[in-house]
């Protein structure tokens, strides 16, 4: 028989024993995050981070990018509508490179501009070739300082830090009539992996541009996307999100799939990850940044809920028949079971305020409890034995 180790859950505060590693949102970034809120919307599009911790969003609605401290206080933001230096005509990617300067694929003015930290403009150069426009999408660059831009017309074209052109290479493979590529993302190797929207699939070049190996279909399960973006951290894994999956998938640099995990974004359009391996999501669906941190648990450790409502959610432990005992305010509540990786094992409504679920089908392991009702959301850990 199975024994379900569970403690429970109030409203107010969580208190849970495992441990696994799991990833919690630890701060949300915008503008009506501030205190006093700033008085704008933005269209949170891309996010970077830089080696100081400084956070920059590309807003293609105001034509601007926004920075941000390591707390997620505004400092400053630069940029207008328009085709001169500094101006924007949406701003749809953005790198940081080891110095700090801050590159941005200025997509419908067909070129990349370059800034100082502070916005301060530096250069610029087009992304055209040949008469035809291109549409850059995304922009990263690799540890020895080039600069690798995706865009529209299926090309990835790397130059030096300047604006240089040093070579540009195809991304549609044999067999494929079409490709649309959302981003790209480079690795301390020098690899390149290009985020091709339209085939839900990530392809791995080398620095010459050589195809590696692709993997991925269209889905939100793991291994599957659904307008996939992505980013790199220092040890050279993959962290990807999708426009329409409200997960983030962790692979390995060769594909392997590692991890996944829940967000509450609604709109993934980019991420980023720090130094100290947080993770910045790009939730365009709601115009915010929301950054979550691993959290390696062992033994107790809490969570805050919101206070919205007078109901009590909690789950009690009930080794002796092999359930445990989900109660509710007794109205119509959602309850998602998932495991660690998000994969979702069952999915029901009810109406009781009590209710007892059997762990029979569950497999020894770690598994979230999300109960919906309403406006409020609480996710419950527990772990099967």
């Amino acid at each position: 028989m199975y024994k379900l180790l569970l403690l429970q859950i109030s409203l107010f505060t969580s208190t849970l024993t495992l441990s696994a590693q799991t990833y919690n949102l630890i701060k949300t970034i915008s503008p009506k995050t501030q205190s006093p809120a700033l008085n704008f919307n933005t269209d949170t599009w891309a996010v970077a981070v830089d080696t100081l911790g400084y956070v920059f969003v590309a807003d293609r609605t105001n034509q601007q990018i926004l920075k941000y401290n390591s707390d997620g206080v505004f400092i400053l933001k630069w940029g207008v509508g328009g085709r001169s230096d500094e101006a924007f005509n949406n701003p749809n990617g953005i790198k940081i490179d080891a110095k700090g300067d801050v590159y941005v694929a200025d997509q419908s003015n067909n070129r990349i501009q370059k800034f100082s930290n502070d916005g301060v403009f530096i250069t610029k150069w087009t992304t055209n070739n040949s008469g035809y426009t291109s549409f850059p999408s995304g922009v990263s660059g690799d540890y020895a300082g080039n600069i690798y831009v995706s865009n529209y017309i299926n090309e990835i074209r790397k130059y030096t830090s300047s604006g240089n052109l040093i070579s540009i290479w195809p991304t549609i493979q044999p067999g494929e009539v079409f490709s649309q590529l959302a981003g790209l993302a480079a690795d301390s190797a020098g690899n390149i992996y290009v985020m091709d929207e339209y085939n839900n699939m990530i392809k791995k070049f080398n620095s010459s541009g050589t195809l590696l190996q692709k993997w991925g279909k269209k889905g939100c399960e793991n291994g599957q996307f659904s307008g996939p973006n992505g980013v790199v951290d220092k040890k050279g894994n993959l962290f990807v999100v999708s426009l329409n999956c409200s997960k983030v998938q962790k692979f390995t640099s060769d594909g392997v799939f590692i991890e996944s995990f829940i967000t509450q974004a609604y709109h993934s359009r980019g991420i980023a990850v720090d130094k100290e391996g947080n993770i910045y999501v790009a939730d365009n669906g709601s115009n915010r940044v929301l950054v979550y941190k691993k959290d390696n648990v062992t033994g107790y450790h809490s969570d805050e809920y919101s206070k919205k409502t007078s109901s009590h959610f909690s789950a009690s432990p009930n080794p002796n028949n092999g359930s445990f005992t989900l109660h509710t305010s007794g109205e119509n509540a959602t309850v998602t079971i998932s495991d660690i990786q998000g994969n979702v094992n069952c999915k029901f409504n009810t109406f009781n305020s009590t209710l007892d679920y059997p762990v029979e089908g569950l497999n020894s392991g770690f598994y979230v409890v999300k109960i919906l009702e309403g406006e409020m959301v609480q996710n419950i850990k527990i772990v099967v034995e």
